[in-house]
């Protein structure tokens, strides 16, 4: 809640859940370019037409050499082929997109990308002032933590464990954490 010039409580919409590109976006490029070539071709088939320069009509000598064609079976094939891959595009179009943020606790719709989640989580297990470097990989769901320190044993995992849930504490919704401990190597 917030409060404008007049006092009032102003209440805000929450914010859109981030997600995915739609599946239809490649082949929305893909028929835009063919759109675009087709387009082309019917310019020069009018520029041509008009006298502009010459040449040959694609479109006009593509439908007088298709002028009394009779059905044949690749035309049936292709006729099926179209059909289905049209239902393939409808599918995509229709596909629901994956949710790509993870949403934090707040009293406003907050967002954050699980690489970001990756971030805290690393910064969380290197404060432990056993471990050398961490690293992190993250999803939506879970959080993988890899440790590099002189001390093995249960009782650094579950510090680090500790630490980056902790630090995770303002996510919303859980998220599993795993911790991986990998001895230092002297070189």
């Amino acid at each position: 809640m917030s409060t404008n010039p007049a006092g009032d409580e102003v209440t805000f919409a929450p914010a859109r859940t981030p997600v995915a590109a739609p599946a239809a976006a490649p082949v929305a490029v893909v028929l835009a370019l063919a759109l675009l070539a087709v387009g082309v071709l019917a310019l020069l088939d009018a520029l041509a037409g008009f006298g502009a320069f010459g040449g040959p009509r694609v479109v006009t000598d593509a439908a007088t050499a298709l002028d009394g064609t009779r059905a044949r079976t690749w035309m049936l094939v292709a006729g099926i082929g179209a059909a289905l891959l049209g239902l393939l595009m409808l599918a995509a179009a229709l596909k629901w997109r994956r949710r790509t943020g993870v949403e934090l606790s707040s009293p406003v719709s907050l967002w954050t990308r699980p690489g970001d989640v990756a971030r805290i989580a690393s910064d969380a297990a290197a404060d432990d002032p056993d471990v050398l470097q961490a690293t992190s990989v993250a999803s939506r769901k879970k959080v993988k933590v890899t440790v590099q320190s002189t001390e093995q044993g249960a009782e650094l995992t579950s510090r680090v464990k500790t630490a980056v849930q902790e630090r995770l504490a303002p996510l919303a919704g859980s998220i599993s954490v795993s911790v991986r401990v990998r001895a230092e190597v002297d070189q």
